[in-house]
């Protein structure tokens, strides 16, 4: 498994010298977090320098903070199926999801973001599941970030038009949770801002009901923006209008072009997560003495 996963790194994943110098990332930075990692019982043992520098990067570079972000990482894919397994490109729920949904990367921002984009394309509540979405976003996001390598953050778009009532609730809280765990305490993309496009009363509520289980500083970083509401703030401070779709008030060919590439390009890392995920999957003893890697409470 190694060789072809090896393989499939060099074949789709970004170039590894290129992006050190162009996140500033040391080697000795990535040697400290595959070493520090091997406490955890959820990291694999296998891991490409590729991907320890990602977290590094996220992490603004801090390699303790990178340990307990990767170890989180891992924690989750291994605890979250609805969202990390059997992650291949004709999987039932994720045709679903992208058949009913519009996923989306547009171009990435002057300051070195990514862009990241989410709509409704189907607005049958009954179509729609959280779950499915959160996978083929997170998917979005992975391969993103094996094909380009990590930049300096990350706006999120999400736009509710479409939605009722109905699809509000749709979702558990317990995914709900989930899904506001992995974003904030396990995501290896640092997160800049997220924008709520076409949001309606019902948002506030949910809002509240989530804010116990939020950080304040990942809280403070949401923006509402209701029917209608101009979107000179986003140009301004996040995304300006000239990698913008044109349908979202941009000077880019419209949102569907986007959409397009981006299916084409979960397709193309279909072997990657097929590896990614069964390396996730392998148990700790298939690789090292159990006592060596010792789970440390500290890391609960």
């Amino acid at each position: 498994m190694l060789k072809k996963f090896n393989k499939v790194l060099d074949e789709l994943c970004y170039d590894y010298d290129e992006i050190l110098e162009r996140q500033k990332i040391k080697q000795e930075w990535v040697d400290q977090l595959r070493e520090m990692s091997k406490i955890s019982k959820f990291v694999p043992k296998i891991l490409d320098d590729k991907q320890l520098a990602i977290f590094v990067n996220g992490c603004n570079s801090n390699t303790e903070k990178s340990s307990k972000w990767i170890h989180m990482n891992y924690k989750l894919r291994s605890t979250t199926p609805e969202f990390f397994a059997n992650r291949r490109f004709d999987a039932p729920d994720v045709i679903d999801a992208l058949d009913t949904q519009c996923f989306a990367v547009f171009p990435s921002t002057p300051n070195n973001h990514f862009v990241f984009y989410h709509c409704l394309t189907n607005y049958n509540p009954r179509k729609f599941n959280f779950d499915h979405a959160v996978k083929v976003f997170m998917m979005m996001g992975e391969a993103m970030l094996a094909k380009e390598g990590p930049r300096d953050g990350a706006i999120f778009i999400y736009d509710l038009k479409g939605s009722s009532f109905s699809h509000v609730f749709r979702p558990t809280i317990h995914s709900i949770r989930k899904g506001i765990d992995y974003l904030q305490s396990a995501n290896p993309i640092f997160i800049k801002s997220i924008h709520v496009l076409n949001s309606f009363w019902i948002m506030e509520l949910i809002f509240a009901i989530i804010k116990p289980f939020v950080r304040k500083d990942f809280y403070d970083i949401i923006h509402l923006h209701p029917p209608g509401a101009s979107l000179d703030k986003i140009f301004e401070n996040d995304v300006p209008k000239s990698h913008m779709p044109c349908d979202l008030g941009g000077d880019l060919p419209p949102k569907i072009e986007y959409y397009d590439k981006t299916r084409k390009l979960i397709e193309n890392f279909t072997d990657y997560f097929e590896i990614d995920d069964e390396n996730t999957n392998l148990k700790l003893d298939q690789y090292v003495d159990s006592e060596e890697y010792k789970y440390r409470d500290k890391y609960l």
